[in-house]
């Protein structure tokens, strides 16, 4: 009788530890999804922020790029005058790095001026009017900025990004563009420092719209 009572007191014993135990560990796993979800959403919410930060240095950077744009573009039309179009690259990348060259082509494609030293009879042969972005400016009439795909400049021989912009006369005829080169090794320099500030835990790619790759690190 005295065996009945201990079996049956082991077995109780057995079963509450069985459910302390299952409890407990039930417990532990529903507060390590906790700790999990919470740092997940925590790093969802740095890489959001993140994100924003990169998109908006790469928005002003364009923007600083296109006021460089306008202002020579205003120069040319009142002046006829490109004779500035090196200074002013220099004195940017001064600073940033940012283009490769700055350009313009007439209504025919011609290049007349840029702002890498060129011989005149060399300058003679560049032409770019089969060049998308000098075909974009032909057809849109709107005063619009466009940042084309990389290509290789057929001046500075080297892959850059083409920010360009209609030349128009005062009537709103087509007599041109302006372009610029932007150094797409200035947007993976800057990338790849958030890329070492993060460990290497994650990659920075450029898109444009039409889904080409401008940058990346």
């Amino acid at each position: 009788m005295k065996l009945l009572k201990t079996d049956r007191y082991a077995r109780t014993v057995f079963i509450y530890a069985f459910f302390l135990i299952f409890i407990t560990a039930a417990f532990v796993a529903a507060h390590l999804r906790a700790e999990q979800k919470a740092l997940y959403d925590e790093k969802e919410r740095a890489l959001r922020q993140l994100t924003q930060t990169i998109a908006e240095h790469v928005v002003r950077t364009f923007d600083g790029a296109d006021q460089t744009l306008r202002y020579v573009r205003r120069e040319y039309l009142e002046w006829r005058y490109v004779g500035t179009l090196t200074k002013i690259t220099e004195d940017a990348n001064a600073v940033t790095r940012l283009f490769k060259q700055i350009a313009i082509a007439d209504e025919r494609g011609r290049m007349i001026a840029t702002s890498i030293p060129t011989p005149a009879e060399e300058l003679a042969k560049v032409n770019l009017s089969d060049r998308p972005h000098f075909k974009f400016h032909q057809s849109v009439a709107d005063d619009i900025p466009r940042v084309g795909e990389p290509l290789v400049g057929r001046v500075s021989k080297q892959a850059s990004i083409q920010l360009s912009r209609r030349i128009s006369d005062s009537t709103g005829n087509f007599k041109g563009m302006i372009v610029t080169s932007v150094s797409p090794e200035y947007f993976s320099a800057f990338f790849q420092k958030i890329v070492a500030d993060e460990n290497g835990d994650l990659g920075v790619t450029l898109f444009g719209e039409d889904g080409v790759v401008r940058a990346r690190a």
